[in-house]
């Protein structure tokens, strides 16, 4: 049993203690502890998780090791949360007890903002943590052209390249969210490459200021739109002109 769980028993009992002296009742504190300890009414009878959406619950319960019926005043919480945040997955947890039978699994997980095929698939989130590719994950782009010469599950790239196409990727999802959606790749060379979903349009853009050329871009596609125009390549890496090939 951890300190903590040692002391909330504790408290529980010095409760109920005071409550039977006030009521004249003949208790000894001891007596208290061990009827709080052996009854079933604070054994674990619910196990729930907050804040999934790409793991399922019962890969996070897994993870805990918690089971039903087990005191939850022998539950050692520190303990718990650190075996299920070692999942790659998983960036933050915490748990609470819930008298007189509940645990309170609350999970923080990491998003995907890409994919990157080095080996198999994989997935990076916002910080390049490198995350295991799940079925579950949403339509996002792929990043392509970047060398990683090691790397590990759970653990950050180390990869300009990657930090590049990232640093982009946040940047159009934050001045043109809509635009997000219809990138499928990201190929970072000497000059980075957006490839779009529909009519398979080639952007190329400059290293420099991406926020102009993201701008400029989304000005761009909705006037082509608007005209039905699906060109094979757009070029902004001139400065003062764009170059639509059709």
């Amino acid at each position: 049993m951890s300190p903590k769980s040692r002391r909330l028993l504790r408290d529980i009992g010095r409760f109920i203690f005071l409550v039977c002296v006030a009521l004249g009742l003949r208790i000894t504190f001891g007596q208290i502890r061990s009827l709080l300890e052996s009854t079933t009414l604070f054994q674990v009878a619910e196990i729930r998780v907050d804040g999934f959406h790409l793991l399922d619950r019962k890969r996070v319960v897994e993870l805990s090791r918690l089971r039903k019926g087990e005191s939850i005043f022998e539950i050692d919480l520190e303990r718990t949360a650190r075996r299920v945040v070692k999942d790659p997955m998983i960036k933050k947890v915490t748990l609470s007890r819930i008298l007189p039978g509940k645990i309170v699994i609350r999970i923080e997980e990491r998003k995907p903002i890409a994919l990157i095929n080095l080996d198999r698939l994989y997935g990076v989130d916002q910080e390049a943590t490198l995350l295991p590719y799940l079925a579950s994950f949403p339509s996002v782009p792929i990043i392509t052209g970047v060398n990683v010469p090691s790397y590990k599950v759970g653990e950050g790239v180390s990869s300009p390249q990657l930090y590049q196409a990232i640093e982009l990727l946040e940047q159009i999802g934050r001045l043109a969210p809509s635009l997000l959606g219809e990138v499928s790749e990201v190929n970072i060379g000497n000059s980075p490459v957006l490839f779009l979903v529909k009519g398979g349009t080639k952007v190329r853009l400059k290293q420099e200021n991406f926020p102009k050329q993201i701008l400029c871009l989304e000005a761009i596609l909705e006037r082509l739109k608007f005209c039905k125009i699906y060109p094979r390549y757009i070029d902004l890496r001139f400065d003062g002109q764009v170059v639509v090939g059709t």
